[in-house]
């Protein structure tokens, strides 16, 4: 999987400022048409423990 920046610290995937999550599910958040970064999010989240 290519490079993934990702500046969530308080995720259990996040190594260096790097998502190691075998994959990465993004969804609409709550918006018919995403025009924006915003009215994304990122499924794949896991809190670390």
């Amino acid at each position: 999987m290519p490079n993934i920046k990702c500046n969530v610290t308080e995720c259990d995937f996040n190594e260096s400022v790097e998502c190691a999550a075998p994959m990465i599910q993004v969804n609409r958040n709550h918006a018919n048409n995403a025009g924006t970064s915003d009215q994304t999010k990122c499924e794949t989240f896991k809190p670390k423990e």
